[in-house]
């Protein structure tokens, strides 16, 4: 609890269906008016994102273990180079894709799927190329 989405989200960032708390629905509830607000100044300014690492080649360093956020930074002209869009706040390796699967929180700007940033681990470990996607990474077979 608390890592991923704190007491910092709203629900807007965290991306559930709109049907759960949907500031047009006719009933009130408790935040309505608060999510009301966000949506009048434009909506949420950052979302709760997947981010999937390039496959590392055998001989490169690898993320690791994760005890307190990674910031997540832009790559290019086009969306920010070195900007800090947010933080990875959950790292693990998927055997299933074969690299480095994480969640994180940037800004709408860093939010789109297919969007490359880069995850600048701490100490001397560098940054790591990685790309947005949706969550869940994989959905449920029914």
């Amino acid at each position: 609890y608390g890592g991923d989405i704190t007491n910092k989200h709203n629900f807007l960032e965290v991306g559930l269906p709109t049907k759960l708390a949907s500031i047009d629905k006719p009933s009130d509830f408790l935040g309505k008016d608060a999510l009301a607000k966000i949506q009048e100044a434009g909506g949420p300014r950052r979302q709760i994102v997947g981010l999937e690492f390039f496959a590392s080649v055998t001989g490169e360093p690898r993320p690791g273990p994760l005890f307190r956020p990674w910031r997540v930074l832009g790559t290019g002209p086009n969306n920010g180079a070195g900007n800090v869009f947010g933080d990875v706040t959950s790292l693990c390796f998927s055997p299933g894709f074969g690299t480095h699967l994480a969640i994180a929180t940037v800004t709408t700007q860093a939010s789109m799927p297919g969007t490359d940033v880069l995850v600048e681990a701490p100490g001397n470990r560098g940054c790591f190329r990685a790309v947005v996607r949706k969550l869940p990474f994989m959905l449920r077979h029914k």
